[in-house]
């Protein structure tokens, strides 16, 4: 067998992740504020909004602390996080946002995918994921 051929899936693999990276810089929201909602009929975008008895700046604290992403802006109570996927490294953005009204402090989530027509579950997962976390987190009872 010739050895040429067992490169060609570590070259095909790193083109791949190349052009993914590529498209995904072109694909980069505007900006880094929150939208308003999922694009209508998306299958690769995911977004819900949860209550607490804490202060927006501790929820956005702990929802930050949850996971290391590649790049973090961070504008007082609302912050764009970027997650990459395994393998091909897709960039995958999050959006989270917290303020207050008459019940308390909210957080709103919302995580999509740059690329492609469908995320398989994984913006999802990833909101069910920093969900559970914060789920799990005694927070000290306060005012919002």
């Amino acid at each position: 067998m010739d050895r040429r051929w067992i490169l060609a899936p570590i070259a095909l693999w790193m083109a791949l992740l190349f052009l993914v990276q590529v498209f995904g810089a072109f694909a980069a929201p505007d900006s880094s504020v929150m939208p308003d909602a999922c694009p209508e009929d998306s299958q690769n975008c995911a977004r819900a909004t949860i209550g607490f008895d804490a202060t927006p700046a501790d929820v956005m604290a702990a929802a930050l602390a949850w996971e290391d992403p590649s790049v973090v802006v961070v504008d007082g109570n609302s912050a764009h996080v970027v997650h990459h996927t395994r393998w091909l490294n897709y960039p995958d953005d999050m959006f989270l946002e917290a303020d207050c009204n008459e019940n308390g402090t909210w957080l709103n989530i919302q995580s999509q995918s740059r690329l492609g027509v469908s995320d398989l579950g994984v913006n999802q997962d990833r909101i069910d994921g920093l969900l559970a976390h914060l789920a799990s987190i005694d927070f000290e009872a306060a005012e919002c």
